[in-house]
């Protein structure tokens, strides 16, 4: 009878130890599953502060900018359902770099902001150029930096455009542009 009663105590150990393995197992899940649930409820408690923060700014309007030559008597291209207003973003060195363009197609006008500009190098200056029929025509030049973030400012009337692009040309601008030189361009938001 001793011989039987061997294997009977090898598998009671094995069974104890798998048990152990097993509570362990459970213990581990429990704790790691509520770390997750806490990070979880972090990140959504995060998203909606971040969401509510979005709604709020979206419903509160930002007054106009003040412009640097005055509009009409009676006319904001800002809130004129006739000026279409396109965001240009810049790529390669430029990037982060943007500016908004609001052209109005029947009185031909066109105004910029240069939202976030550099200041261009020494003996350069950024030039408008509205793309009509894939050529680029002058639009004029303009200022940009921080004093002049928020300016509206008044470019060339510009009869017929399909989008825009600025370049980094000579100061007091180029009647040509340099093609290695743009910076950004955009369709317009029809």
């Amino acid at each position: 009878m001793p011989l039987m009663m061997a294997p009977v105590k090898s598998q009671e150990k094995f069974w104890k130890y798998l048990t152990a393995m097993m509570l362990l197992l459970l213990i581990g899940s429990i704790v790691l599953n509520f770390f997750l649930f806490q990070q979880s409820t972090n990140y959504k408690s995060q998203y909606e502060t971040l969401r509510a923060a979005k709604e709020k700014q979206a419903t509160e309007k930002i007054p106009p900018p003040a412009a640097t030559s005055t509009p009409p008597k009676g006319v904001d291209p800002l809130s004129d359902p006739a000026f279409k207003w396109t965001s240009i973003q810049g790529y390669g060195a430029y990037q982060g770099s943007e500016l908004a363009i609001g052209w109005n197609e029947s009185t031909r006008e066109v105004y910029l902001q240069a939202k976030v500009m550099p200041e261009p190098p020494a003996g350069k200056q950024f030039q408008l150029w509205a793309i009509v029929n894939k050529k680029l025509v002058n639009a004029g030049i303009f200022n940009t930096g921080a004093a002049n973030a928020q300016q509206l400012q008044q470019m060339k009337a510009v009869a017929s455009a399909q989008g825009f692009a600025i370049t980094l040309e000579k100061q007091g601008g180029s009647a040509e542009p340099s093609m290695n030189q743009v910076c950004m361009s955009a369709k317009i938001n029809r």
